[in-house]
C-alpha cells in the first residue's frame, strides 16, 4: 500500500508543475477580473484609458462536484447533449456513443436534479436525440456524499436544463438520422401556461442487424482433463427502442413548488443466433460435439419509472424542505427456442424452449431538508424508506416435455437516514456526512424447491471531503468514501438453466457489497486551459463476483460476495484551447487493479489505459471539423482474466443554415480508413480452466443527421432541489 501512496504525491508533484507551466501561457477568467481590473486602476495613472476583456471560464471545481457551462458554450448552438459531453471533465465518449464516468459504466443521469431512468437506461440514444441548446448546464458529481444515497456509484451526471420563467410559444427541437448500423427520429418540445411548464420527449430508433452482427469464438483448455472446446457462433439484435418521458411543474407561489415527471423506455429486439461446438481429447479425437440454432428467440423490456416531488421554501434564505415518492417498475420477457443438430453423444434432445418473466416493483417514500447554520455553513438531514419486491418466473422444456419450473420472489425494505454538514472558512471548504442503513430481505420458493428465509442487513456509511482554493485558478481536494451495492434479481434468481455444456444459475444468498475510496483531486481552471486530475485509491474485501467452476467438462456459473479488490486510479482531463479556431482535448485514465480471493487461490492484477481525445477546427463558411479517437479498455474481468483495449476514430464535418443557425446538418465516419472489423478479445487466465473469446463486428459505419430547431427556448421545467434515487442495485434486468 506504500507504493500506491507514494505515487500518489508522486502523481501531485508533476501535476503542480504542470499547472505552473500552463499558469504562463493562458488568459484571465472572468472570476479574476475584479481583482484585475483593481491591479489596473492602481496603475493607470498617465496611461489613459484602458479596456479588459474578459470570456466566462466553462468549467467550474467545487468541493463535490465538477460544473460545464454549457449555456455559454458556442457549440452547443450546433450540437446535441452527447457531443457537448465529449467536452465534459471525467466524462469519456467512445465513437460508438458509450459514456463513461471516471472510466466506468457505473452511473445515473439526473435531469434537473431528478433520477432519470429512461436517460440512465439508454443514454447514448437520448443524449443523442436532445439538442444541447436547451442546456444550461452539465454537473458532474464524481464521489457522491451521504446526501445522495450511500450506494454503488462511481458517478453521477446531473443535466440541467435552462430554468427562465417566461416563453414566447412552444418551442422544441426535431432530429433525424441514419447509419449504417441504425436509423432514429426524435422530438423534444416545451410548453408553459401560466404558472403551469411542460415539457415531453420521444425518440425512435431502429437497431439494424448489420450494425449488431456479431462473430464469436471461444476456445477453453480444461485444466484437470486437459480437454480442449472450441465453440463458434454468428448473431445479430435488430429490434426497436423507445425512449419517452414528460416533466410538468407547478409553481404555487414563490415558496411552493410541485413537479411530476414520468419517463420510460422500452426494446424488443431479436436474439437470433447460429452456432458450432466441439469437445476434443488431447490427441484430437472428438468427445462430443453439436450445431445449434436459437429461432424465434426475442427479448422483451419495459421500464417506467414516476415521481412527485414536492418542494416548501421558507423565508430563511436557503432553507427547503422537499417529500418525494416515487414509483419505479420494470418488465423483462426472454424466450428461448433452441434447436440441436449434428449431434455427436449428446444432448439427448433436439429441441429446447426458455421462457423467463423478471419483475421488478419499488416504492420509495424520501424527506430531505437543507438549512443553512451560519454564514457559510449548511446542514443537510434526510430520511428514505424503499420497498423493493424481485419476482422471478422461469419455465423450461426438452423436445415438448415440461422441466421443473422456478418461481422466486425477494423482498427487500431498507429504512435509511443520513447527516451532512459542509462549512466553508476562508479558502476551504469541509463536508463530513454519515449515513445509516437497514435492509431487511425476505425469500420466498413459490415453487417449493428451497425453504424461505429472511435476514437483516446494517451499514454505517461515513463520507469525509477537504477542499482548498490555492487561487482563483487552482484547488486541491482529499476525500474518502464509502459504497454499497446490492444485488438485483437476475444475481439472485436461483432458477438452474442447464444446456449441454454449461449451467447457470443465481444465488439468493447474496449480501450487500462494500466499496472504500480515498480520493486526491487538483483542478486548474483558465480560459485557454483547463485540467482535472484525481488520484483514487479503492478497496473491499466482499464484492458481488461472478463465480465459475468445472465439473465433468461443464462450466458451472454463479455469482458470490468472493472478490477482494484494490487498485490505484489516476483520472486526467485537458483541454487547451490553440486558436480561435482551434482546440484540443483529451480524457483518459490509467490504473492498476487487482481482484484476489485466497481461500480459492486467484489472484489478478492487470494495468489499464483508456483515454478520449479530440481535436475541433472551426472552417470557413460555418463548417466545423472534428477529428476524434481513443482507446477503449475494459481491462480486468473480475477474478479470472482480462481484456484486449481496442482503437478507433471518426472525422466529422458539420454546418448550420437558416436563420439562427436552426437547421444543422451534420456528416460522420466511424473508422473509415484501415481494418473492415473490430476484435475484442477477452482472455481467462486463472480458475478450472484458461482460454480465450473473441468477438468480431463490423468496424466501418458512416452516417448522416439532421436537426432542426423550433420556437424560441425561455422557459423550462422547474425543479425542486432534492428527489429520489435508487442506485444500489447490479443486475437489476
Amino acid at each position: 500500500m506504500n507504493r500506491y501512496f507514494t505515487l500518489l504525491l508522486l502523481s501531485l508533484s508533476v501535476v503542480c508543475a504542470s499547472a505552473q507551466t500552463a499558469e504562463n501561457t493562458v488568459k484571465t477568467p472572468v472570476d479574476s477580473l475584479s481583482t484585475d481590473t483593481a491591479r489596473i486602476q492602481e496603475k493607470m495613472i498617465g496611461i489613459g484609458e484602458v479596456t479588459v476583456t474578459a470570456q466566462r471560464s466553462l468549467i467550474k471545481n467545487e468541493a463535490d462536484k465538477v460544473t460545464y457551462d454549457v449555456k455559454n458554450d458556442e457549440d452547443a448552438k450546433t450540437s446535441t447533449i452527447i457531443e457537448i459531453l465529449r467536452k465534459v471533465p471525467f466524462v469519456t465518449v467512445d465513437g460508438d456513443n458509450n459514456i463513461k464516468v471516471k472510466g466506468n459504466s457505473n452511473f445515473k443521469i439526473y435531469k434537473n436534479g431528478r433520477p432519470n431512468q429512461s436517460f440512465s437506461k439508454n443514454p447514448k440514444e437520448v443524449l443523442s436525440s436532445i439538442p444541447a441548446s436547451m442546456i444550461k448546464k452539465i454537473e458532474v458529481i464524481t464521489e457522491p456524499g451521504a446526501k445522495y444515497d450511500g450506494e454503488g456509484l462511481d458517478g453521477i451526471l446531473n443535466i440541467v436544463m435552462e430554468d427562465n420563467t417566461s416563453m414566447k410559444g412552444i418551442v422544441g427541437n426535431i432530429n433525424t438520422g441514419i447509419s449504417r448500423s441504425n436509423g432514429y427520429s426524435s422530438i423534444w418540445s416545451t410548453v408553459q401556461t401560466g404558472k403551469f411548464t411542460a415539457s415531453g420527449y420521444y425518440s425512435y430508433n431502429r437497431q439494424l442487424a448489420a450494425g449488431t452482427t456479431y462473430d464469436f469464438r471461444s476456445e477453453k483448455t480444461y485444466i484437470k482433463s486437459g480437454n480442449k472446446e472450441v465453440s463458434r457462433s454468428r448473431s445479430s439484435n435488430a429490434g426497436n427502442i423507445h425512449p419517452f418521458g414528460l416533466d410538468a411543474s407547478y409553481e404555487a407561489d414563490s415558496l411552493n413548488l410541485i413537479t411530476l415527471s414520468l419517463n420510460a423506455f422500452s426494446y424488443k429486439i431479436g436474439i437470433p443466433s447460429s452456432n458450432e461446438y466441439m469437445l476434443t481429447d488431447n490427441e484430437g479425437n472428438i468427445i462430443n460435439s453439436y450445431n445449434s440454432k436459437f429461432e424465434g428467440s426475442y427479448q422483451k423490456y419495459l421500464d417506467l419509472d414516476g415521481h412527485i416531488d414536492y418542494q416548501r421554501l421558507t423565508h430563511r434564505k436557503g432553507e427547503s424542505l422537499n417529500l418525494s415518492y416515487m414509483l419505479s417498475t420494470t418488465n423483462m420477457r426472454r424466450a428461448n427456442d433452441i434447436y440441436y443438430n449434428n449431434v455427436l453423444n449428446y444432448p439427448a434432445y433436439s429441441n429446447r424452449k426458455d421462457l423467463t418473466k423478471n419483475i421488478y416493483m419499488e416504492h420509495t417514500v424520501q424527506f430531505d431538508w437543507t438549512r443553512p447554520v451560519t454564514k457559510g455553513q449548511t446542514l443537510n438531514l434526510g430520511a428514505k424508506y424503499i420497498y423493493r419486491d424481485n419476482h422471478s418466473k422461469s419455465e423450461q422444456s426438452t423436445d415438448g416435455k415440461e422441466l421443473p419450473a422456478s418461481d422466486f420472489s425477494h423482498v427487500t425494505q431498507v429504512a435509511a437516514a443520513y447527516g451532512e454538514y459542509n462549512m466553508k472558512i476562508s479558502k476551504w471548504t469541509f463536508i463530513a456526512g454519515l449515513r445509516y442503513e437497514h435492509a431487511f430481505m425476505k425469500a420466498e420458493y413459490r415453487d417449493g424447491s428451497a425453504d424461505d428465509f429472511k435476514r437483516d442487513i446494517g451499514d454505517f456509511i461515513p463520507g469525509i471531503t477537504t477542499n482548498y482554493r490555492i487561487n482563483d485558478y487552482n484547488s486541491i481536494k482529499l476525500k474518502y468514501n464509502m459504497r454499497i451495492n446490492r444485488p438485483g434479481i437476475s444475481y439472485l434468481n436461483p432458477a438452474v438453466y442447464r444446456y449441454p455444456n454449461s449451467v447457470s444459475f443465481g444465488n439468493s444468498e447474496l449480501e450487500s457489497a462494500n466499496m472504500h475510496t480515498l480520493i486526491l483531486s487538483y483542478s486548474l481552471t483558465k480560459q485557454d486551459f483547463m485540467m482535472n486530475i484525481d488520484c483514487t485509491y479503492a478497496w473491499s474485501d466482499n464484492q458481488i463476483s461472478g463465480y465459475n467452476y468445472v465439473e465433468d467438462d461443464i462450466v458451472y456459473s454463479t455469482y458470490g460476495n468472493i472478490g477482494c479488490m484494490d487498485g490505484l486510479k489516476m483520472n486526467a482531463y485537458v483541454k487547451w484551447k490553440l486558436s480561435k479556431t482551434t482546440s484540443f482535448m483529451i480524457n483518459g485514465a490509467v490504473m492498476n487493479m487487482k481482484y484476489y480471493n485466497d481461500n480459492l487461490g486467484l489472484n489478478n492484477r492487470k494495468w489499464v489505459c483508456y483515454f478520449y481525445s479530440q481535436i475541433t477546427q472551426q472552417l470557413p463558411w460555418k463548417l466545423r471539423m472534428e477529428l476524434a479517437g481513443g482507446r477503449n479498455d475494459s481491462g480486468i474481468s473480475g477474478l479470472y482474466g482480462h481484456s484486449k483495449g481496442t482503437y478507433f476514430y471518426y472525422p466529422t464535418l458539420q454546418r448550420s443554415f437558416l436563420k439562427q443557425d436552426r437547421l444543422t446538418v451534420r456528416l460522420y465516419a466511424f473508422n473509415p480508413i484501415g481494418r473492415k472489423y473490430t476484435e475484442y478479445k477477452s482472455y481467462t487466465t486463472a480458475g478450472d480452466y484458461i482460454g480465450r473469446d473473441v468477438s468480431r463486428t463490423y468496424a466501418r459505419n458512416f452516417g448522416i443527421s439532421v436537426s432542426y430547431r423550433f420556437g424560441s427556448l425561455n422557459a423550462s421545467v422547474k425543479k425542486t432541489n432534492k428527489s429520489i434515487d435508487n442506485s444500489d442495485l447490479i443486475g437489476r434486468k
